[in-house]
C-alpha cells in the first residue's frame, strides 16, 4: 500500500464533535473554525450585549483519534498560544507559594454526600495572610487570560505556520500532542491525513518550549513584582474571618436514574 493510500485510511474524531459537520470539513481549520463560529453564535443567544472575538484557532487539549490501518492513536490537539497559557497555569501555584506559604485543608463536610452531589469544601490556610494570598491569586489568574489573549494575536501574526509535536507522558495515558502556531497552520491540515499533514510542516520543538519559558520568566517577575505590591496595601493584611463556601459536584448515585 503507497504512502498516499494509507494517509486516505486516516481518519479524525474529536469528542464533541458530530459527524456530519466532520464530513462537511476538509481541513482542520475548516471544522474548528465552524465549530468556534456556532459557539459565538450560541453565546450571542444567551448575551445579547457580548460581542464576537476574532478568531485564531481555538483548539485546546481537543482529543482526537488517528486510525491507520487496524489500529488507533490518541493525540490532543491545541493551538500554541493556549498550550502556553496551560504552561503558566501549571506553575503558577507554586509560584505563589514560594511568595506566601500557604494550603487548602478540607473540612468535615468535604466530600459529603448531598443527594446525587457531593460537597467540595476546601479552606485556604496561610497562616493568617489569607487576604494577600488571595489578592495574588486574583491578580495572577486576570493576568494569565490577558496573556491569553495577547498570545493568540502574537501567534496569529507570526509568519511561520508550522505544527509541533510534544510528547505528553503524564497525561492519564501517554499522548502525543500536536501544537498548531496558527489558523494558517490548521489550514495547511487536513482532517483525513492528519499526522502525515502534521508532520510535512513540523519544526523542532524546542523552538516552542523556549516560547514557553519566556512566558514563565515573564509570569514569575509578575508574580515577585505584584507580591511586593500587596504587602503593602493595609487592606490586603487584615486577616478576614474565613468564608463559608459550598461547591456540589455530580457524581453517580448507585441504583439512580441518572
Amino acid at each position: 500500500m503507497s504512502s498516499e493510500d494509507r494517509e486516505d485510511n486516516l481518519c479524525f474524531t474529536a469528542k464533541g464533535i458530530c459527524g456530519l459537520a466532520m464530513q462537511s470539513s476538509d481541513t482542520v481549520r475548516a471544522w474548528d473554525e465552524a465549530d468556534y463560529r456556532l459557539c459565538q453564535r450560541m453565546r450571542r443567544l444567551a448575551e445579547p450585549s457580548s460581542t464576537d472575538k476574532p478568531y485564531h484557532g481555538s483548539l485546546l487539549l481537543t482529543e482526537a483519534r488517528v486510525r491507520g490501518g487496524n489500529s488507533y492513536e490518541c493525540v490532543l490537539l491545541s493551538m500554541a498560544a493556549g498550550y502556553s497559557y496551560l504552561r503558566l497555569c501549571d506553575i503558577s501555584s507554586a509560584l505563589l507559594k514560594q511568595c506566601i506559604a500557604h494550603r487548602y485543608r478540607s473540612s468535615r463536610l468535604h466530600g459529603r454526600r448531598e443527594g446525587k452531589y457531593r460537597r467540595w469544601d476546601m479552606r485556604l490556610d496561610a497562616g493568617g495572610r489569607e487576604a494577600l494570598v488571595e489578592e495574588l491569586e486574583r491578580r495572577v489568574w486576570a493576568y494569565e487570560e490577558e496573556r491569553l489573549e495577547a498570545l493568540q494575536t502574537q501567534w496569529d501574526r507570526a509568519s511561520r505556520s508550522c505544527t509541533y509535536f510534544v510528547d505528553e507522558p503524564d497525561y492519564p495515558t501517554a499522548v502525543t500532542h500536536i501544537v498548531f502556531s496558527n489558523k494558517d497552520a490548521l489550514a495547511s491540515v487536513r482532517l483525513r491525513s492528519l499526522l502525515a499533514d502534521s508532520r510535512a510542516i513540523e519544526q523542532p520543538r524546542s523552538v516552542l518550549q523556549d516560547a514557553v519559558d519566556e512566558e514563565k520568566a515573564r509570569l514569575a517577575r509578575f508574580i515577585s513584582a505584584e507580591h511586593a505590591k500587596v504587602i503593602g496595601e493595609p487592606e490586603t493584611n487584615v486577616r478576614r474571618l474565613p468564608d463559608s463556601y459550598r461547591l456540589l459536584i455530580s457524581t453517580p448515585v448507585p441504583g439512580g436514574s441518572g
